[in-house]
């Protein structure tokens, strides 16, 4: 059901319980002043069938809400998966970037607790760290990867250095005011 129809729904339901409930009242009033027994059995009828319409009407709202509710929760759900996903692959290519270079300045170890594997570690904390920050996904690769060799010592990979370059010259003003990227509109 289309958010619009099911908002609109719950309105209705929640307008006719208040109108239920209104003339649940007015019903209840009646049967209290009734003076024959047959007006107070007619009221008593009256008031009992309003509570069980009452309650079903509320029942029906809650429900729909419920269902509502649950999509959200759904919806939410699948993107902060998505997101989770999409940090956990981003984080998965630059510590394989990063593996490489600790493995090229230093020998495998069979000991676990080695100069190489205690690297990894520090840069698999680092990255962790960085990826929570809100601007992790828009950041390049190249950009992250430059600066973590900044952080542990290790000199930027000519390509990252060559693919930084092409950005920032890109990105760099031009005398007429527009980019590289940028369509001429003169």
């Amino acid at each position: 059901m289309s958010e619009p129809l099911a908002s609109r729904h719950e309105q209705m339901l929640g307008e006719f319980a208040e109108w239920l409930h209104a003339s649940a009242r007015e019903a209840h009033t009646r049967l209290m002043e009734s003076e024959s027994a047959e007006e107070f059995t007619a009221y008593n009828n009256a008031l009992h069938k309003l509570g069980r319409n009452l309650r079903q009407t509320l029942a029906l709202h809650k429900r729909f809400a419920d269902d509502r509710l649950e999509v959200e929760a759904d919806a939410e759900a699948e993107a902060e998966d998505a997101r989770q996903e999409s940090r956990r692959w981003k984080r998965s290519r630059l510590r394989h970037a990063m593996e490489r270079m600790v493995w090229d300045e230093h020998e495998r170890d069979d000991d676990e607790d080695g100069p190489g594997e205690r690297l990894l570690e520090d840069i698999e904390l680092r990255l962790a760290s960085l990826s929570t920050d809100p601007g992790f996904f828009e950041t390049d690769d190249e950009v992250v990867i430059a600066r973590l060799c900044q952080e542990f010592g290790f000199d930027v990979p000519p390509h990252i250095v060559q693919a930084l370059a092409m950005v920032a010259q890109a990105d760099a003003p031009r005398p007429n005011g527009h980019s590289v990227t940028a369509p001429d509109s003169s």
